[in-house]
Order: structure tokens, then sequence, then C-alpha cells
């Protein structure tokens, strides 16, 4: 199970910071590396770790809700898809398929501002697919897909808090208003 929770934490901690560098517009090679970071460990999760059904349908999702939106993520999903082809699948549930890929799909929708019921919290947190992840774990036993999508959302988040410290906001520069200065 430490080898899940690893390798999770490794995929969504790489996927934030090729997010940030792409959001912020900073780009470089750094981008590209933690791309292929964060495809080779969802490949090795999907394939060695047996845990195809979690990140295909995860991974699917994100195609769907059209997240696959730079070239840092295509080339992240690339690299998934091929390593998992290469690595091969060897345990795949169609019915539990379905059922992540839903609530997967159900993370990335966009919940309106103003919304405050549960559901609408839940699903603004993003927090669905764990939440199925923790039922599964809860009802059937199988502690390996909650483990793995929340090692991988905790370390998304830190991804987040480290992108800002290592790639700092730059200060914006005032254009007009008072105190502005003009070009010469």
């Amino acid at each position: 199970m430490l080898d899940i929770i690893v390798v999770s934490a490794v995929a969504g901690f790489f996927a934030k910071l090729a997010d940030e560098i792409e959001d912020r517009r900073i780009g470089g090679k750094a981008g590209y590396l933690f791309a292929l970071i964060y495809g080779v460990a969802g490949a090795y999760l999907a394939s060695v770790l047996k845990l195809a059904t979690l990140w295909i349908a995860t991974a699917s999702a994100n195609v769907l809700a059209r997240k696959i939106d730079c070239k840092y993520h295509a080339l992240g999903l690339v690299v998934f898809v091929i390593g998992t082809l290469a690595l091969g699948i060897s345990a795949f549930n169609i019915p539990l398929f379905m059922f992540f890929l839903f609530f997967a799909a159900l993370d990335e929708v966009h919940v309106p501002q103003g919304k405050s019921d549960l559901v609408s919290g839940i699903v603004s947190r993003r927090l669905t697919l764990v939440l199925v992840c923790l039922f599964v774990a809860l009802v059937f036993g199988i502690w390996e897909y909650f483990a793995s999508i929340a090692a991988f959302d905790a370390a998304y988040f830190v991804g987040e808090k480290a992108g800002w410290r290592i790639y700092p906001a730059k200060k914006a520069a005032v254009v007009s208003g008072k105190g502005a200065r003009k070009r010469k």
C-alpha cells in the first residue's frame, strides 16, 4: 500500500506543478519534465500497481471535460496512455470503471458561485471521487483506490502551494491612475 501512496503523491504533486507552469505562463522545460513524471507515475499506477480502473476513468473524465487544454496536459496524457499500454493492464473492472468515470467527471463540473448546499460544496471542492473511493473501501474492502486518490489529491494541494513558492507571482505594474508613471 505504501507504494501506491508514494506513486500517487508523486503523480499529484507533479501534475499540479505542470498546471501552475501553464496557468501562469511560465514556460520552459520544467513543465515538460513534470508532465513526463506524472504521466509515467500514472501509467505505473494503472499497470504495475493494478489501479487501471480508477486511473483510466480519471484520465477519461479529464478528456471528456476538455481539461487536456495545453501541451503539458497533452504530454502527460500521451505518456500515461503509451506507458499503460506498454506495461499492460492486468486488472480492470468495467462496472467500477463506469462508476468512477461518472464521479471523476462530476469533479470537473463547474459549480456557479453562490451555491452553498452540501452537494455543491462537495462538487466544487472536487471531493466526489474521493468520497466514492472511500465508499468502495468501506463497502467492498478495496482500500487501494481510496489511498491512491487521497494521496494524489493531497499532493496536488501541496503542489499548488509549492508552485507559488517555486514560481512566485510577479508584481503587477501600475499602468494608469494616480502615481502611474508614463513611458518617455
